[in-house]
């Protein structure tokens, strides 16, 4: 492993391939969406310049679309390990959770048991609560106040009845990053299906579905240096049980669950992302070794570099927040060794979270301000200030700078 300054330097020659990056401005709200590299961007912009039409397959144009349409989907896969059958693209990971899980629970019948995680973002919840209109009893997996969920009591919970387990990857409230292993082998024990939201994750680590051993898995692209759309990984034993909605019930793979026009400006633009990440990976690899023969292993490579760095921003952050009084940090005990993701989210005593908000803003740093989505888990950490928080996320391109800029701002805060 190279040390942090080889990468720093690595990671410092990035940000030029992020217009977003060239002003004043500090990006530090990327759990709500990451910035666009100029690549991507001009591959989204040269598409419908070029190839604005739909798919078919005779005219040149048509089997563009259609070609695009492949690419986009091999990409995702080589991101995440799977096989180019087994993805799906769609609007959102909201829109694509809520698809799936009404396509799964034509499965499942009046009396099955569905768990989630309470530590979930609310596009994780909602479509899996919503199964309970048909009989389906959904309940949640406690989050302990060390952040981190109850798997004690997940074990003590299971039964034969079991039909899925819902967790997020990491939460985008706190950073914490979630034992899937564990879930993924007690789930096994009952046969249950378990489906895994990486949207917070995958922007920041290295993904193997073999490896998680998951039976779906949803990404939001917007949050991996792309356009908005989302992915979702399903198996293809899953896959071939579903009977879908929608006019593409006579494909075979996991694509059979997109509806309607497909967004293709969008697919070039996820096109344009991965090839920035490919390129990413092999400048990396030097640094970190790691074979990147294949567009998957440079993947893979890029994604460890980028966890390598972000791990010593996390760290640099959660020191210098930890040395400010009057804050109320909401994360694990700094005592916890287990890894977490560049999650900043706290309050100021004494302070509203809008105010301290505006002075971040006012301080040209793009902060955010509210719940996040991560509802059920601010109502437990944040009740004293109306179950809301200011929330910092960094990604690779972001800097120690960066961090000490918007750290400075909240000390002046407390020291007012």
């Amino acid at each position: 492993m190279t040390s942090n300054h080889a990468l720093e330097g690595l990671f410092e020659r990035q940000r030029g391939e992020f217009p977003g990056l060239s002003g004043e401005l500090v990006h530090l709200n990327n759990a709500a969406g990451s910035e666009m590299p100029e690549g991507a961007i001009a591959a989204m912009t040269e598409w419908m310049r070029s190839s604005f039409t739909n798919e078919g397959r005779i005219f040149r144009r048509l089997s563009a679309c259609s070609a695009l349409k492949v690419a986009a989907h091999e990409a995702a896969a080589d991101l995440l390990g799977a096989a180019p059958d087994e993805i799906a693209l769609g609007a959102s990971t909201t829109t694509n959770l809520f698809t799936v899980s009404r396509v799964l629970g034509r499965r499942f019948r009046p009396g099955d048991r569905v768990l989630v995680s309470e530590a979930c973002h609310e596009g994780n919840i909602a479509p899996w609560v919503a199964l309970g209109d048909q009989g389906i009893e959904v309940e949640f997996i406690p989050m302990g106040q060390d952040t981190h969920l109850d798997y004690a009591w997940l074990e003590q919970n299971l039964d034969e009845r079991t039909r899925l387990i819902a967790i997020g990857a990491s939460s985008n409230g706190t950073g914490t990053m979630h034992d899937i292993g564990r879930v993924v082998s007690l789930a096994r024990r009952v046969s249950a299906l378990v489906s895994l939201d990486a949207a917070h994750f995958a922007p920041h680590q290295p993904i193997d579905v073999a490896a998680l051993d998951v039976d779906l898995l949803f990404f939001s692209i917007y949050k991996c240096f792309g356009p908005h759309i989302g992915g979702v990984y399903i198996r293809r034993a899953v896959c071939e049980a579903l009977v879908p909605y929608g006019p593409h019930t006579g494909a075979r793979g996991a694509d059979r669950l997109e509806t309607g026009t497909r967004n293709l400006e969008a697919y070039a633009g996820w096109l344009g992302a991965i090839a920035y990440l490919e390129r990413l990976g092999r400048a990396a690899a030097p640094l970190i070794g790691g074979d990147v023969a294949t567009r998957r292993q440079a993947l893979q490579v890029a994604m460890c570099a980028i966890a390598a760095w972000e791990r010593a921003l996390t760290e640099h952050g959660d020191a210098q927040l930890a040395a400010l009084p009057g804050l109320e940090l909401y994360r694990q005990a700094p005592s916890d060794p287990r890894p977490r993701l560049g999650v900043f989210s706290f309050n100021v005593r004494g302070r509203t979270p809008v105010e301290v908000a505006q002075a971040l803003e006012h301080a040209a740093i793009e902060a955010v301000v509210g719940n996040n989505g991560a509802v059920r888990t601010m109502a437990r950490l944040a009740r004293d200030f109306g179950e809301i928080g200011v929330r910092l996320s960094i990604a690779h391109y972001n800097t120690r700078e960066d961090l000490d800029r918007a750290i400075a701002c909240v000390a002046s805060l407390v020291a007012r």
